[in-house]
């Protein structure tokens, strides 16, 4: 069995979400770049995503896929943006953390009472973001950090460069 040292003896981070978009994105790019220290690979639920990480040269694996299967079972942290089955592959360790980014819905009346137990970190982009859940949703405040709004991190970067240097 391929164990940690053959993986580069590095905490593995797994990525999930439906689609290659958004918050689980723009932190997958952002660690690959520039956070050597960890292992990050992203899980594809379908082909064309596959392809796309791939050839953005991200590590990949399909959703319960056999090749993926050491990194499944030796990962530490999980980070996704979609609540429900499907976010984690079936054949994981038990004793991961996971870290939920959300994609984007704002603070509305949606029933997540429950949802916060399935996370170790959940990820919100405002104080007052913060104090929806606590007060809508009874979120444990302690489970709950302001991080802004990764995706959008990404779009500022690209803002501060002329427009001459965006379109080359």
């Amino acid at each position: 069995m391929i164990t940690k040292r053959t993986m580069k003896g590095k905490p593995i981070i797994g990525f999930s979400s439906i689609y290659f978009n958004g918050n689980t994105r723009a932190i997958f790019e952002y660690m690959q770049t520039n956070l050597d220290e960890y292992d990050v690979f992203w899980v594809a639920k379908n082909l064309s995503t596959f392809r796309h990480v791939k050839k953005t040269g991200g590590k990949v694996f399909l959703m319960n896929g056999l090749l993926g299967l050491p990194y499944f079972l030796k990962t530490d942290v999980w980070i996704v943006a979609h609540s429900g089955l499907g976010n984690i592959p079936l054949l994981s360790k038990k004793n991961y953390k996971i870290v939920q980014t959300w994609h984007g819905i704002g603070p509305k009346g949606l029933n997540l009472n429950n949802l916060y137990e399935k996370y170790d970190a959940w990820c919100v982009t405002s104080d007052f973001s913060k104090q929806r859940h606590i007060e809508l949703w009874n979120a444990p405040p302690k489970k709950i950090y302001i991080t802004g709004f990764a995706e959008m991190d990404r779009l500022y970067r690209y803002l501060k460069h002329s427009k001459k240097e965006l379109l080359e």
